[in-house]
């Protein structure tokens, strides 16, 4: 009987410092930026006046649907400010469908802009849970501002240098599917599987390729497997071209629409690409060659492909033989 009674005398001193103290923590504050950790993302970000939003960081940035995103944004009072503006972040996932909304005064609520120092950094740090239901695979992407709650206005955003500009989305963290696009790497991207002998670039293998023709545009749809990690930023080529290697038309561009950008695909995840070449006028019936594959867009350099005795591919280029009727 006694046992009861003390359990609960026990939990209520404890709930101050358990539950309650940490709920309403002040966000931890920075001197200056030497302080910052060193896997901060920078921004470099102006809203209003007096707001700088130096940068951000993430703690995972492979996530699931129903997953939960911890961000911590870094802000910088530039002067003392007279009104408390409002935080927002919005979370965007394929096709730009939001998936996550927070709006807030900075420090969950705590440190309100009336309240910071000028030169101080704030670390804010946030939870957002994802719906089960987001699609897969997709980039998350980030909108962040300031807004006046009494009248409902934007602050406006400027770059580093202080010129106008609009509020870029910023690409924070994947989202897939484990069942769906982990999986295979285990199954797929190791030697001697139904995939190794064939065609492939040096971090991706087309599983599969079809054209169809739609009157003067030819629809061209890869599912890609990632044998490798990739860590820079990839384009995909798709070139048509006659059977003397003359090219005939192109639909160059980032993959999946850019809702899955190459350089967050890891090992094991599949992605399908769809892409539509315009056809010229007047084009021949005839046998026709796809040639495609990726190439880094900074430079031009194409990834390396090797045919299906392991031998490097003339031009980087995987190639696929398609019949185009009239």
């Amino acid at each position: 009987l006694l046992a009861f009674p003390a359990g609960l005398a026990t939990l209520t001193l404890l709930a101050p410092f358990v539950y309650i103290q940490p709920a309403y923590a002040l966000p931890p504050r920075l001197s200056n930026e030497a302080q910052l950790p060193g896997d901060v993302t920078r921004t470099e970000m102006r809203f209003g006046e007096a707001i700088r939003w130096i940068g951000y960081q993430v703690e995972k940035t492979r996530l699931e649907p129903g997953g939960e995103l911890v961000i911590t944004l870094y802000w910088q009072g530039l002067r003392p400010m007279t009104a408390n503006d409002s935080a927002f972040i919005r979370l965007y996932g394929r096709d730009n469908q939001p998936v996550a909304v927070l709006d807030t005064y900075p420090g969950g609520g705590m440190w309100q802009t009336t309240r910071w120092t000028p030169g101080e950094i704030i670390a804010d740090r946030y939870r957002l849970r994802l719906s089960d239901a987001v699609s897969t695979p997709a980039v998350l992407r980030m909108d962040v501002g300031f807004w006046n709650f009494d009248s409902k206005v934007f602050l406006p955003a400027y770059d580093g240098a202080g010129q106008p500009i609009g509020r870029p989305r910023h690409d924070i963290a994947a989202i897939v599917r484990s069942a769906e696009y982990s999986t295979p790497a285990i199954q797929y991207a190791i030697p001697n599987t139904q995939y190794s002998g064939m065609p492939r670039l040096s971090h991706a293998t087309p599983i599969s390729l079809t054209a169809r023709r739609e009157g003067r545009q030819l629809v061209v749809s890869t599912r890609w497997l990632a044998t490798q990690d990739f860590i820079e930023a990839f384009t995909i080529f798709m070139h048509l071209v006659d059977e003397a290697g003359v090219l005939i038309a192109q639909a160059d561009g980032p993959a999946d629409n850019n809702n899955f950008p190459i350089r967050w695909w890891r090992q094991g995840d599949l992605v399908d690409d769809e892409r539509t070449i315009d056809l010229p006028d007047g084009l021949a019936a005839g046998v026709y060659r796809l040639e495609y594959g990726f190439y880094r867009p900074i430079d031009g350099m194409r990834l390396p492909a090797f045919d299906a005795q392991d031998q490097p591919i003339p031009d980087a280029a995987l190639r696929e033989e398609i019949r185009i009727e009239n």
